[in-house]
């Protein structure tokens, strides 16, 4: 049996398997070695997901979760064909994962199929969409809706500061000994940036378009309502009470902004300037 090791934000994750897993760069920078794992999954590749048992305690497009003794959790990809979403894995108690598919298994499929972001809620380690810069020693967040220009500012703080984007399209936050840090995790959008670096967070920035360059710091109620939406989680009760306690230790321990700005150089040295002027 094949076993590949990996840690995430200091979470061990073994995924044991009697087929080969296709490797990927994303999930390969995260391979590493432990004598203990917090999770040990055996990867099953069927034919057949196991049943469904009662109603879903939980539903969207790609997710349902059936708890009946077991805790089942079933992901879906959308199959073009048939013009719907069609059931590929099953997790079931965090300790067997049954994927249905005709191809090889890669480490994308396995790690979709884990819903990686919902084992590491456990842990209190958050998975928030944005994107995720390196400069003088610490992340700054880049938080904001769709073509609000997230990717756009990390790149130019990259060309002109140097920064190092350490994921263009998501970022793990956690709480630990004192302070909040931003880890690099697999998941990087189409921007296919993603580094394994943990690094404090200086803060978040919450992205709009403007005329002009403008920031604005914002309270701990309006901060916790411009970020507590970019979380990834499924929407069950536990959940939900773990995101919204992160989000809240967070607004209260960091600093959040609004930013209404350019998408040129100007931006950039206008945001370090109040950033680091103390």
């Amino acid at each position: 049996m094949q076993s590949n090791k990996y840690v995430f934000c200091g979470c061990a994750v073994e995924i044991q398997c009697d087929e080969k897993i296709k490797p990927e760069a994303e999930f390969s920078k995260f391979l590493s070695d432990f004598l203990e794992a917090d999770y040990t999954v055996r990867v099953i590749h069927t034919d057949n997901l196991p049943t469904e048992v009662g109603e879903p305690v939980f539903r969207s497009q790609r997710r349902k979760i059936y708890v009946d003794g077991d805790t089942r959790v079933y992901t879906a990809y959308s199959n073009t064909k048939l013009r719907k979403y069609v059931d590929f894995a099953c997790k079931v108690n965090d300790s067997e994962l049954y994927i249905k598919f005709d191809d090889e298994l890669r480490e994308v499929t396995v790690f979709d199929g884990l819903d990686l972001p919902s084992m590491l809620l456990e842990k209190g380690i958050g998975i928030i969409h944005c994107s995720f810069v390196e400069y003088n020693g610490s992340a700054i967040l880049f938080v904001g809706d769709k073509q609000v220009g997230k990717s756009t500012q990390a790149g130019l703080w990259n060309r002109y500061l140097g920064a190092d984007v350490i994921n263009g399209d998501r970022a793990a936050v956690y709480f630990e000994n004192g302070n909040f840090f931003a880890d690099g995790i697999p998941f990087c959008g189409t921007s296919k940036i993603c580094k394994n670096k943990k690094l404090p967070i200086k803060a978040l920035v919450c992205l709009s378009i403007g005329s002009n360059n403008k920031l604005e710091k914002l309270s701990s109620l309006e901060a916790f309502m411009k970020v507590v939406g970019k979380f990834s989680y499924n929407n069950t009760k536990d959940a939900v009470e773990t995101v919204s306690t992160l989000v809240s230790k967070m607004v209260e321990n960091l600093p959040v902004y609004s930013y209404s700005c350019l998408k040129d150089e100007s931006a950039v040295h206008f945001l370090k300037d109040e950033l680091w002027k103390e």
